[in-house]
């Protein structure tokens, strides 16, 4: 099927479901990755040990968060038609979390401010993701599944990209960049914070604009659950789904532990590759941008090709 095949109105929800991997970037590739996290390690919060100690510990225990939320949080918005909403909602908490970030200064006494709000921020970023990526066969026909998801991972990397050269335009690189804003109490660092805030909530828009729930009423067997009892009952659904896929498709309990295992590896590279680049490489600030410029790019590009070929030969194979 030829792009002009495509009804205009699924190509409106194809946009706004694409939009949202480039418009959330910034907490990815600035935050987690290549800016904030970078600041975080520095010896402003102390010495290089304990600052990178204390992001792993910071970044396992959300990891231990999303694991347990992840799951149950998709049956719930699954169940009751309200993935939208539940992403929005997880998309403008994400916006303040990483607004918040400008009042982190560079003491040793605002490192675990810092460090919680990254934390909190990480497990709101990939509950959001799980939602988003269970939307997918939402906005997009069986034969264009490959294309359509590396379309949207592709823009992201894309979103990366800007969003990284406009801070090292605009205030890594110039003494004052935008605004004022000099490396002075880390200043600069601080107000790219902000930045990515407004940058989250403006890409987001058409998602939440273009895209609807329908929401499914809630019967009379699951209205009895509420507060602790729901969460409850969905583990115990979640326990039988894994119960259910082992027993009929042997194949897919195998491949979830083998990507439980690849996305834990990708999460490692993507929450430590800044911080190593700049304290064990000896990276400055600057470098440590171009180094993100360059991996975002070559990711994007591959991505969105390699998207097509998974239509061609099947994402197996691929």
């Amino acid at each position: 099927m030829s792009h002009a095949d495509v009804p205009v109105d699924q190509r409106k929800r194809v946009f706004a479901w694409v939009m949202w991997d480039p418009g959330t970037q910034p907490f990815a590739s600035v935050i987690t990755t290549f800016v904030f996290a970078v600041y975080l390690v520095g010896d402003s919060f102390g010495p290089k040990d304990r600052t990178v100690t204390a992001l792993s510990w910071a970044m396992s225990l959300a990891g231990l968060a999303i694991a347990l939320l992840a799951p149950v949080m998709g049956q719930w918005a699954g169940r009751r038609e309200r993935k939208v909403t539940a992403l929005k909602w997880l998309t403008w908490v994400l916006a303040v979390m990483s607004g918040l970030l400008f009042f982190v200064k560079p003491h040793p006494s605002y490192l675990v401010l810092g460090l919680v709000l990254l934390g909190i921020g990480t497990v709101i970023s990939d509950v959001g993701s799980s939602l988003y990526n269970g939307m997918l066969d939402d906005v997009a026909e069986p034969d264009r599944v490959g294309r359509i998801s590396g379309l949207g991972w592709g823009m992201g990397y894309l979103g990366g990209i800007i969003a990284l050269l406009v801070i090292y335009i605009a205030w890594i690189k110039p003494q004052a960049g935008w605004f004022g804003a000099t490396s002075h109490e880390s200043m600069n660092i601080r107000v790219a914070m902000l930045f990515c805030a407004a940058w989250i909530l403006v890409l987001t828009l058409p998602t939440f604009l273009i895209l609807r729930d329908n929401p499914r009423p809630v019967d009379q067997s699951e209205s009895k659950f509420r507060g602790f009892r729901a969460l409850g009952h969905a583990y115990a659904e979640l326990w039988r789904s894994v119960v259910r896929i082992w027993h009929v498709n042997r194949n897919t309990f195998i491949f979830l532990i083998a990507s439980a295992f690849f996305r834990d590896g990708l999460n490692g590279v993507f929450q430590f590759g800044g911080p190593l680049a700049r304290q064990t490489f000896g990276f400055s600030a600057s470098d440590v941008l171009v180094f993100g410029i360059v991996a975002n790019l070559v990711a994007g590009i591959s991505t969105m090709l390699l998207g097509r070929l998974d239509d061609r030969i099947g994402p197996k194979r691929l």
